[in-house]
């Protein structure tokens, strides 16, 4: 009798690469956010500070306190929400119907590529080139 061959390694490499892949998105996502959230802890006078610090010398809730007081910032994320919801409301309104209609049409890929294209490219077209 022989011993089974050893099975390849190369799944545990994929996993490793994949790990590796997610904790690089995840560094370039949230990077930013932890430095948001220390800039609006720094009191008014330590933004422009030079050299700038990564840690505040002293921690305040003063920014939030202007936010939510003075430029009624609960009313705009209102005002955003709203806003967003209709949009995306009026979104799936006309693209699921759309969507649906491209599929029972059977429209040659080709066609919906080309047609996607064009509206990529008229979207991304900048507009002082016109």
């Amino acid at each position: 009798m022989t011993a089974a061959p050893a099975p390849p390694r190369r799944r545990s490499r994929t996993r490793w690469i994949r790990w590796v892949i997610i904790a690089v998105a995840l560094a370039w996502a949230l990077i930013p956010l932890f430095f948001l959230a220390l800039t609006s802890l720094k009191p008014a006078n330590a933004f422009l500070e030079i050299p700038p610090r990564l840690l505040p010398s002293s921690v305040t809730l003063d920014n939030f306190r202007i936010a939510f007081n003075d430029f009624d910032a609960l009313r705009v994320a209102t005002n955003s929400l709203v806003v967003t919801t209709a949009v995306i409301a009026v979104s799936l309104l006309f693209g699921v119907p759309g969507g649906y209609a491209l599929h029972r049409l059977s429209v040659s890929p080709r066609v919906v590529i080309f047609f996607v294209g064009v509206l990529l490219f008229v979207r991304f077209y900048p507009r002082i080139a016109s």
